[in-house]
């Protein structure tokens, strides 16, 4: 199983908009996905073609090996 944290996509951009509208605060969702961006060490957010990527490799022979496995992709983040 992949289990990324904050991906960049549209759903999440919708659903950090969604936050912020019900919030009420003086913030934008840009600001708030920007606020998200910083909590990772990375110091952004992750991108689909990065999970995509992972899945390919697990679908390869290279991973023959690898089953059962939950692997996380936070860059970094601890959750």
């Amino acid at each position: 199983m992949i289990g990324p944290t904050w991906v960049e996509t549209e759903l999440m951009r919708r659903n950090v908009t969604q936050v912020v509208e019900r919030e009420g605060k003086r913030r934008t969702a840009q600001q708030a996905t920007a606020e998200i961006a910083r909590g990772n060490p990375q110091q952004s957010m992750l991108q689909p073609q990065k999970i995509a990527a992972l899945a390919v490799f697990l679908c390869s022979d290279l991973a023959k090996g690898i089953a059962m496995e939950n692997i996380q992709i936070t860059g970094g983040a601890l959750w």
